[in-house]
């Protein structure tokens, strides 16, 4: 059976960070450890659930990353500023930057003329008519600093120097919810369902044990949208995604993205919480445009990152779930 692409929304219980993709990975790969120890699809299938990361949803409205395109002419004005901040978009300027890319040049004009709105603290950006002050007057989304101390593993102590730490957060408003798009067979829908309910008690990401990064499970729908079919060589990236050197047409001057650099914990219960810092690596962004040599259903690739002794592999997930442009 074909291959389907689902939109999962997740109610966050209090404070969420909006997890990336390689993190939803992580969880339902560790939630399979504990649910179905024989099943290692991680390893030997791990496209079996390609993944975007998740982005907000606001008022009924889906968010999508801001493409990362480069204007065509520079222009210093306020707008073109606060518009370089803003990091998703709804779905409707998303849908229609997806059918004609070449007008993102005009978007700085659209929020001049108040036709589209930057609202949720500067991160988001949205139609008039898609922003509705029913937030009870507070800001859908807010990243704030949030303080920490260092505890030393076997002494359940401080340590001596740079005890203190802080990690951006991000709070939600009551009624906002963040989504995230996964491709696979609906052959898997109720395995990968009885995943996110087990993921529902434990939470997904760090700092869970003192209650940040809860969820409820609130839906799993088919998504159907255009950009699902492999229209084109010309994509959008939805994911944390780890390129395949050989998959990209590198000499393409279609092609505008955001490598950053990461070095993320393994999970603390496993048996590689004795060194639980992974390799860095470097990654595209979400919203980064790629150009490959053939259209596919997913691009990247996993990455190995240790080996113990016994042959057990603590995998890294690079999948891209891709957004196709049309043919031009």
């Amino acid at each position: 059976m074909a291959d389907v692409v689902y939109a999962v929304v997740l109610e966050p219980r209090r404070v969420m960070e909006p997890p990336p993709s390689d993190r939803l990975f992580g969880a339902l790969a560790w939630a399979t450890v504990w649910l179905f120890p024989q099943d290692r699809w991680f390893v030997d299938k791990p496209q079996r659930f390609v993944l975007s990361s998740a982005f907000p949803f606001i008022n009924d409205v889906r968010y999508w990353p801001k493409p990362l395109v480069p204007p065509t002419s520079l222009d210093p004005s306020l707008k073109v500023k606060e518009l370089k901040k803003v990091r998703y978009v709804s779905e409707a300027i998303w849908t229609q930057w997806m059918n004609w890319p070449s007008q993102a040049d005009a978007w700085h004009q659209r929020i001049q003329e108040n036709q589209w709105r930057i609202h949720a603290g500067g991160l988001a950006l949205a139609t008039r008519q898609e922003v509705r002050a029913d937030t009870g007057g507070r800001t859908a989304l807010r990243t704030e600093p949030v303080p920490h101390a260092r505890i030393d593993r076997l002494t359940m102590a401080t340590v001596p120097s740079g005890t203190l730490y802080f990690e951006d957060a991000t709070f939600a408003a009551p009624g906002v919810k963040f989504w995230f798009a996964v491709r696979m067979s609906p052959d898997d829908v109720s395995v990968f369902r009885a995943l996110m309910r087990f993921l529902e008690d434990r939470g997904i990401g760090g700092n869970r044990s003192v209650g940040m990064n809860q969820f409820c499970l609130h839906s799993i729908e088919p998504l159907d949208r255009p950009w699902w079919s492999l229209r084109s060589r010309r994509w959008v990236n939805l994911s944390v995604y780890i390129p395949d050197p050989g998959e990209l047409d590198w000499d393409s001057s279609d092609m505008s993205y955001e490598a950053l650099p990461s070095r993320p914990r393994a999970e603390s219960e496993g048996p590689w919480a004795a060194r639980p810092l992974k390799r860095a690596f470097l990654y595209w962004a979400e919203g980064s445009v790629a150009v490959a040599r053939q259209a596919k259903p997913f691009y990247g690739r996993t990455l190995t990152m240790r080996t113990l002794p016994d042959g057990s592999r603590l995998i890294h997930s690079g999948l891209a779930l891709p957004a196709f442009l049309p043919e031009t």
